[in-house]
């Protein structure tokens, strides 16, 4: 019977994204009846060999009503990296592999041969490659939408208690990844041996301005090209990089065409190729503190990463908090969003962004018009919430099977 198990813990390393997506996935246990035991994982912890029963402490004895474990990302496997070892295995439950980015950057560090596990991709594509290049046999779904957030608004706020918003945009993007920017990405790029630096530069150059398409489409089609077959940790490595410095690009090239704009960064890094004079424009916030500005600016631009399928949490928090999304479209934007009527569709290109985001500047009724419709149909439409109804019946299901 899994009636009686309505916990679920959820481990993660207590980054920024991280404790973002926990505070979505609480409100998502909550909607289907569970509550939510998070636990995070520090540097110190990793030497803590008695871990694992702290954790078990944080349970209070109510082991037997525990669902799931939940690792964002990897965070429960840092400490347990065998098979039939890991902290799932030992509380005899199921492994919910929550994967936030794509799976060539975890690959390495996920033990072979997974038990019970469902592994959540927010792609269809990566979903294709986990099964392509991972050995083990697991579940999967494509969860490419968390619906709620931690300062959603219970309503649309009035025109005037909008107005009395920061009027900057809020840009919360960070411009590193692993602390390299993106000329440190493609300094990266060029430290690769061939056929990969080429393979790589092409595969960027073919797909850095298009979000329609995945990028591991180019990667492929380059690799086709070359007529080379590689080894699985070399495909995996021209992923890494072309995911990090097409991301960090593409998000440079959109803030920097808005500079001259009230704008506000959320960025602990400045790129150097950002002029001095716009560095006032930055601020350094995480975590919970940047989740709080939202509902305080009237309007959030969200750059896409070239994954055709997500919507990201930086497009949730913004919508949950009625504030003007200024965002490109992706299909699943569009998918539950109306451009134009919902949020405001920029192309990649720097003019058009200028015009565009110059218009809605000049005009506060109609940017408060779209912030209320796009909050409004965003709640108006229970298909958010399908997908995480189906996440916790398939966990059921393989608890009962265990």
């Amino acid at each position: 019977m899994t009636d009686n198990k309505t916990k679920v813990l959820i481990l993660h390393a207590g980054f920024s994204t991280d404790i973002s997506v926990t505070a979505m996935l609480r409100l998502a246990c909550s909607r289907n009846g569970l509550d939510l035991i998070d636990v995070s994982i520090d540097a110190e912890d990793l030497q803590n060999n008695d871990f694992e029963l702290e954790i078990i402490d944080k349970l209070d004895g109510e082991i037997d009503k525990l669902l799931c474990v939940v690792s964002l990302n990897v965070a429960a496997l840092y400490l347990f990296r065998t098979p039939g070892e890991c902290i799932h295995d030992n509380l005899n439950v199921p492994l919910v592999l929550f994967l936030i980015d794509h799976p060539s950057v975890f690959l390495e560090l996920i033990p072979a041969n997974l038990s019970n596990t469902l592994v959540l991709l927010i792609d269809d594509s990566f979903e294709r490659f986990w099964h392509k290049h991972y050995s083990g046999m697991t579940l999967s779904y494509v969860c490419n939408v968390m619906p709620y957030s931690k300062y959603e608004i219970p309503a649309p706020p009035s025109f005037e208690v909008y107005r009395k918003r920061s009027g900057k945009i809020l840009a919360p993007m960070q411009l590193s990844i692993h602390n390299y920017d993106a000329l440190g990405w493609w300094h990266n790029i060029d430290q690769l041996k061939e056929p990969l630096r080429g393979i790589t530069k092409e595969a960027v150059t073919a797909m850095i301005g298009d979000a329609t398409l995945e990028f591991d489409v180019f990667v492929d089609g380059e690799i086709e090209k070359h007529g080379v077959e590689l080894e699985s940790e070399d495909r995996i490595t021209i992923s890494q990089y072309v995911d990090c410095f097409a991301r960090l690009w593409r998000r440079q090239v959109v803030i920097s065409s808005l500079l001259e704009f009230p704008i506000v960064v959320s960025s602990g890094t400045i790129p150097d190729t950002i002029d001095s004079k716009y560095h006032d424009k930055f601020i350094d916030t995480s975590g919970d503190e940047t989740m709080k500005l939202f509902a305080e600016h009237q309007m959030i631009l969200n750059v896409s990463p070239a994954i055709s399928s997500i919507i990201h949490d930086r497009v949730i928090n913004c919508i949950n908090t009625a504030s003007t999304l200024i965002s490109e479209s992706n299909r699943s934007i569009i998918q539950f969003l109306e451009p134009g009527r919902d949020f405001v569709d920029i192309p990649f290109e720097p003019e058009k962004i200028r015009e565009k985001v110059g218009n809605i500047l000049e005009d506060p009724r109609k940017a408060y018009d779209i912030a209320v419709s796009g909050y409004e149909t965003w709640h108006n439409n229970d298909e958010i919430h399908k997908p995480w109804r189906e996440i916790f019946e398939m966990v059921r299901m393989m608890s009962r099977n265990m």
